[in-house]
């Protein structure tokens, strides 16, 4: 009796509700049997919040088949329903510069310095901190968006998200895909340029020429810049692509 007393003083001071309990208000039923006690209990709950509960329309408990507990599930209208068209998520970006970090925590611990009194309950707290937190977080995100265009727009490089290209050579974040953005696309341009060339009657010392002047120096130029190791298949494929031209 003791801690149903205190569950139920829990679930007023959060506003929450027993949906179980709020389907069948006189009824009773349990969710536990205790062998060693010979004791039936209800200690099995579905919670929600008080603005929630016009939407629960039943809740009942099952059978015990499997364990000593029996399962509760609830029904909730969700048709009316209507989903946000974007929730606001943390930028954990941000938790990586300590300084930010810093300042969050502070901006935290003066909240509820000055609004934890006694006066409010728990779930005003909480939500009055949540959306004066987000604005402030919202304001460190669009401060961090203007000093990165700034920095772009002072520095006149071309900006990419996926590799660096320094000396004609592709450096891409994952070291793995480094063949793919080098040897492997340089191999794809090769087809697609000879691919177009095959509709030009180029005699044989024309082919020879162009074979020699514009395409090898790019095989040669990513072997000495990027001496990676390379399958004899891949060599041979990549010989036989020139050769049939």
């Amino acid at each position: 009796e003791h801690s149903y007393t205190e569950l139920y003083s829990l679930l007023k001071k959060y506003n929450l509700e027993d949906v179980w309990r709020l389907c069948h208000n006189r009824e009773r039923d349990y969710t536990y049997y205790s062998v060693r006690h010979d004791v039936h209990t209800r200690i099995d709950f579905i919670l929600t919040s008080q603005t929630l509960t016009h939407r629960i329309r039943s809740s009942d408990i099952g059978q015990k088949h499997w364990t000593d507990h029996a399962w509760v599930e609830c029904l909730v209208d969700s048709t009316t329903v209507t989903p946000p068209d974007k929730s606001w998520r943390l930028n954990t970006q941000l938790l990586l510069n300590q300084a930010n970090v810093d300042d969050i925590r502070q901006r935290l611990q003066h909240f509820f310095q000055e609004n934890d009194n006694g006066e409010v309950s728990q779930t005003s707290l909480w939500d009055s901190m949540k959306a004066v937190m987000r604005g402030h977080i919202m304001s460190l995100m669009s401060y961090r968006r203007k000093m990165q265009q700034q920095v772009k727009e002072a520095i006149l490089y071309k900006w990419t998200q996926d590799s660096l290209r320094y000396l004609g050579i592709h450096i891409p974040v994952n070291l793995k895909d480094i063949k793919a953005y080098n040897y492997l696309r340089t191999v794809k341009d090769i087809k697609q340029q000879l691919k177009q060339w095959q509709s030009i009657p180029f005699t044989w010392a024309d082919r020879i020429s162009i074979v020699k002047s514009i395409l090898l120096p790019r095989f040669i130029f990513l072997f000495r810049m990027l001496p990676i190791m390379l399958s004899h298949k891949e060599l041979k494929d990549w010989q036989r692509l020139l050769l049939d031209f």
